[in-house]
């Protein structure tokens, strides 16, 4: 599967610009000024790296792992050492998810022309799914892993 992300650099501010809009065939094929300076922005699609991208899929989950099984635990009546155990290592993972994938981050040459072509639009659309599909992957690893660790805790605590 190849991961592409549409980019917009200018060249006059040295600088990625970012546009809060959905890339479909018309925002491609619309040149774009750049928020700062107001100069024309180069346009193009950047081939992401697999081992830079699916980290993030699989990292993030772990995130909000954490966020979820805290708010979870602070609706029951105590929090117990197990619950921050979880949460920290939940952080943990996702710290060492983004880490793994910031080391294969490329930084592709800048071309100096739009790359306007609508070919790699249907491939963007594609990767929509498996990136749904990895996050998902990833919230079940998080999940089991959580339940691991607490009944692995649950179990020590009742030995001693």
């Amino acid at each position: 599967m190849k991961f592409v992300h549409r980019t917009n650099y200018c060249n006059k501010c040295n600088k990625k610009a970012f546009y809060p809009q959905l890339v479909n065939k018309k925002t491609i094929e619309q040149n774009k000024k750049c928020p700062r300076c107001g100069t024309d922005v180069v346009s193009f699609w950047e081939e992401l790296n697999n081992k830079y991208i699916l980290p993030y899929f699989v990292g993030m989950p772990f995130f909000a792992m954490s966020a979820i099984y805290g708010f979870w635990t602070s609706t029951l009546d105590q929090i117990r050492p197990v619950d921050i155990f979880v949460i920290i290592f939940n952080v943990i993972m996702t710290g060492v998810f983004t880490v793994y994938g910031m080391r294969y981050r490329k930084l592709k040459v800048i071309p100096q022309t739009n790359d306007n072509s609508l070919e790699i639009l249907k491939s963007f659309r594609k990767q929509t799914l498996y990136a749904f599909l990895y996050t998902l992957c990833g919230f079940v690893i998080a999940i089991i892993l959580d339940i691991l660790i607490v009944f692995i805790w649950l179990g020590i605590a009742k030995i001693t």
